[in-house]
């Protein structure tokens, strides 16, 4: 993800936003001090992007799905500190896709 596309900030500097993957789609992702970069995938599709996190770390956003629409999502921060806590146990670095 050389490409990044910060959108928002909380109180506690997590941060959420859109970056481009090798392939030239874009993935939303979530960053904080203490996980980095997360991308949270997409519903299916090729691209997604995370618009907004709040001070409790709901973060909104849209993923394109496997029909080629695009929805809305909402994603709990603690979700994303989840799987980076479950990637660093493991080798191969980040979790996989949501």
């Amino acid at each position: 993800m050389d490409i990044v596309y910060p959108l928002d900030i909380n109180v506690h500097g997590e941060v959420v936003g859109h970056a481009y993957t090798a392939s030239g789609a874009y993935h939303a992702f979530y960053w904080s001090l203490s996980t980095g970069m997360i991308d949270l995938g997409t519903l299916g599709g090729a691209s997604s992007a995370a618009e907004h996190i709040n001070d409790d770390g709901t973060i909104t956003g849209y993923a394109q799905r496997t029909d080629g629409k695009y929805a809305a999502f909402v994603w709990e921060a603690w979700a994303a500190r989840s799987r980076a806590r479950a990637a660093s146990t493991r080798s191969g670095g980040l979790p996989e896709r949501a």
